[in-house]
Protein backbone atom coordinates (compact mmCIF):
# COMPACT_ATOMS: atom_id res chain seq x y z
CA UNK A 1 0.00 0.00 0.00
CA UNK A 2 3.07 2.27 0.90
CA UNK A 3 5.07 1.47 -1.95
CA UNK A 4 2.19 1.80 -4.72
CA UNK A 5 1.57 5.66 -3.24
CA UNK A 6 4.64 6.47 -3.24
CA UNK A 7 5.20 4.84 -6.83
CA UNK A 8 1.99 6.69 -7.67
CA UNK A 9 3.19 9.92 -6.05
CA UNK A 10 6.64 9.76 -8.09
CA UNK A 11 4.77 8.38 -11.39
CA UNK A 12 2.50 11.64 -11.44
CA UNK A 13 5.28 13.99 -10.50
CA UNK A 14 7.49 11.96 -13.61
CA UNK A 15 5.31 12.46 -16.32
CA UNK A 16 2.98 15.73 -15.98
CA UNK A 17 4.01 18.62 -17.75
CA UNK A 18 4.00 22.15 -17.20
CA UNK A 19 1.74 24.37 -19.37
CA UNK A 20 4.32 26.73 -20.55
CA UNK A 21 7.41 24.73 -20.94
CA UNK A 22 5.75 21.24 -22.16
CA UNK A 23 8.40 19.61 -20.09
CA UNK A 24 8.19 18.42 -17.12
CA UNK A 25 9.50 20.06 -13.21
CA UNK A 26 12.83 18.00 -12.89
CA UNK A 27 13.53 18.94 -9.72
CA UNK A 28 10.03 17.47 -8.34
CA UNK A 29 10.71 14.33 -9.99
CA UNK A 30 13.77 13.57 -8.83
CA UNK A 31 12.65 14.19 -5.12
CA UNK A 32 9.53 12.03 -5.75
CA UNK A 33 12.20 9.46 -7.04
CA UNK A 34 14.32 9.71 -4.31
CA UNK A 35 11.60 9.59 -1.84
CA UNK A 36 10.42 6.47 -3.29
CA UNK A 37 13.62 4.82 -2.44
CA UNK A 38 14.45 5.78 0.54
CA UNK A 39 11.07 5.10 2.04
CA UNK A 40 10.33 1.68 -0.10
CA UNK A 41 11.46 -1.89 2.06
CA UNK A 42 15.12 -3.10 -0.13
CA UNK A 43 13.20 -6.45 -0.56
CA UNK A 44 10.44 -4.51 -2.84
CA UNK A 45 13.08 -2.15 -4.65
CA UNK A 46 15.51 -4.87 -5.31
CA UNK A 47 12.58 -6.79 -7.34
CA UNK A 48 11.72 -4.21 -9.01
CA UNK A 49 15.33 -3.19 -10.45
CA UNK A 50 16.06 -6.52 -11.10
CA UNK A 51 12.99 -8.70 -11.75
CA UNK A 52 13.28 -10.37 -15.41
CA UNK A 53 11.38 -9.44 -18.07
CA UNK A 54 10.06 -11.87 -20.75
CA UNK A 55 8.79 -9.16 -23.04
CA UNK A 56 9.25 -5.71 -24.71
CA UNK A 57 6.33 -3.88 -22.70
CA UNK A 58 7.69 -5.19 -19.75
CA UNK A 59 11.19 -4.01 -20.40
CA UNK A 60 9.94 -0.32 -21.36
CA UNK A 61 7.45 -0.10 -18.29
CA UNK A 62 10.65 -1.44 -15.96
CA UNK A 63 12.75 1.19 -17.50
CA UNK A 64 10.02 4.10 -17.53
CA UNK A 65 9.81 3.13 -13.63
CA UNK A 66 13.14 3.44 -12.92
CA UNK A 67 14.22 6.05 -14.93
CA UNK A 68 11.48 7.90 -16.17
CA UNK A 69 12.58 10.35 -19.49
CA UNK A 70 11.77 13.59 -17.55
CA UNK A 71 14.42 12.43 -14.86
CA UNK A 72 17.06 13.13 -17.35
CA UNK A 73 15.80 14.92 -20.84
CA UNK A 74 15.31 18.23 -21.55
CA UNK A 75 13.78 19.68 -24.08
CA UNK A 76 16.47 22.49 -24.95
CA UNK A 77 19.86 20.75 -25.20
CA UNK A 78 22.38 23.37 -24.22
CA UNK A 79 25.06 24.41 -26.48
CA UNK A 80 29.08 24.40 -26.07
CA UNK A 81 28.78 28.25 -24.97
CA UNK A 82 26.61 27.16 -22.49
CA UNK A 83 28.88 24.47 -21.06
CA UNK A 84 31.76 27.13 -21.24
CA UNK A 85 29.97 29.58 -19.49
CA UNK A 86 28.81 27.11 -16.61
CA UNK A 87 32.72 25.89 -16.48
CA UNK A 88 33.77 29.43 -16.08
CA UNK A 89 31.51 29.96 -13.40
CA UNK A 90 32.96 26.39 -11.66
CA UNK A 91 36.40 27.40 -10.07
CA UNK A 92 37.17 23.44 -10.44
CA UNK A 93 36.18 23.48 -14.05
CA UNK A 94 37.76 26.89 -14.80
CA UNK A 95 41.34 25.74 -13.26
CA UNK A 96 41.31 22.57 -15.55
CA UNK A 97 40.44 24.55 -18.73
CA UNK A 98 42.35 27.61 -18.29
CA UNK A 99 45.60 25.22 -17.37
Amino acid sequence: DTCQKLRTDYVSFCIRRLARTDTCNRSKCHKALRKFFDRVPLQYTHELLFCPCEDMACAERRRQTIVPICSYETKEKPNCLTSLDTCMKNFVCRSRFVA
